[in-house]
Formats: C-alpha cells, sequence, structure tokens
C-alpha cells in the first residue's frame, strides 16, 4: 500500500492556503475539539475523535478541511505500517470519515453559500479540484479504498451540486 503522506499535505496547503499548526489539534490552527463526537460529526474510535471534530467544525463553518485531514494521514502512516489489524480498521474508519463526511459536508457548506449569494458556480471549478487533494490527504492514492473514498464522495454531493448549479456536476 502505498501513502502519499508528502504530496497530499502539500496539495492540501496549496490548494486552500489553510493554516498550519504543530499542536495536538489535527492541524486546523483551531483549539482542538472534545474527543466527544461534536453535533453532527461522525463517530470513530477515541483516538481518533478529536481530529473528525475539528475536521467537521472546519467544514461545517465554511473552511477546507484538508489540513486536518492530512494530519490525519500522518497519524494513520504509521498504523498502515504496522500489524495491527483492528487499529488498521479503526485509521480506515477515521479516513473515511475525514475524507468523505467531513468533505462532503464542507462542499455542502459552500453550496449552501453559493445559494446565498456569498460564491458563484464558477467558483465550485476551483473548489472541485480540492476534491482530489483532500482524498490525498488521507493517503492511499490509486489504491480501491481511495477510489472508493472518491465516489461516495462525489456521490454523497453531486445531486446538491445539479440543484445549485445545473450542469456542474461533471466537473467533480
Amino acid at each position: 500500500m502505498r501513502t502519499y503522506l508528502g504530496a497530499g499535505a502539500a496539495l492540501a496547503v496549496l490548494a486552500c492556503g489553510g493554516s498550519q499548526s504543530a499542536g495536538g489539534d489535527g492541524g486546523s490552527g483551531a483549539p482542538a475539539a472534545t474527543s466527544a463526537a461534536v453535533a453532527g460529526a461522525p463517530k470513530v474510535s477515541e483516538s481518533y475523535q478529536g481530529v473528525i471534530n475539528d475536521a467537521w467544525a472546519e467544514a461545517v463553518a465554511g473552511e477546507y478541511p484538508g489540513n486536518t485531514c492530512a494530519a490525519l494521514s500522518g497519524r494513520t502512516l504509521r498504523v498502515f505500517r504496522g500489524q495491527d489489524e483492528a487499529a488498521k480498521a479503526e485509521a480506515r474508519e477515521a479516513m473515511e470519515a475525514c475524507g468523505v463526511a467531513a468533505g462532503s459536508r464542507y462542499y455542502l457548506t459552500f453550496l449552501d453559500k453559493i445559494e446565498q449569494g456569498e460564491r458563484t458556480c464558477q467558483n465550485l471549478i476551483f473548489e472541485s479540484a480540492k476534491i482530489g487533494a483532500l482524498l490525498i490527504s488521507v493517503g492511499e492514492e490509486g489504491t480501491p479504498e481511495h477510489e472508493g473514498r472518491r465516489g461516495r464522495l462525489v456521490e454523497a454531493i453531486s445531486g446538491r451540486v445539479e440543484e445549485v448549479c445545473p450542469g456542474m456536476a461533471r466537473v467533480l
């Protein structure tokens, strides 16, 4: 299994220019959320819940969660190098929560901003490039797991994209 942490982290930073942090906040620059799930955030193992809460809070606020997901990828890289299958399953679950659930929440929030007049459908073209960066930031590029996450993310948002920006789902 190949993981592209460096490329993913770099793409996430380049794509969104978000803040970076060396602290335990998942790389978001915001105070770390508690390990208990925040409203609406996917529930994952306690060891990853704080990072998922951070990514979810960013997505709900309309901030791209890519840097937080890249930090998660760094944590899971060590797990995937090990032999503990239960730990790997927890890491995959967290990667799914960051890449698909928080990712789709971000795009749905972005589409709400289009409806409110704060963004345009043309902005969606640039934002759609971030889908790849977001998923690379959660590793395993080119694997069936990565491609499955991409498909689930696009499926989760494409109907809403067509509703708000007719004809634009094809740019995803």
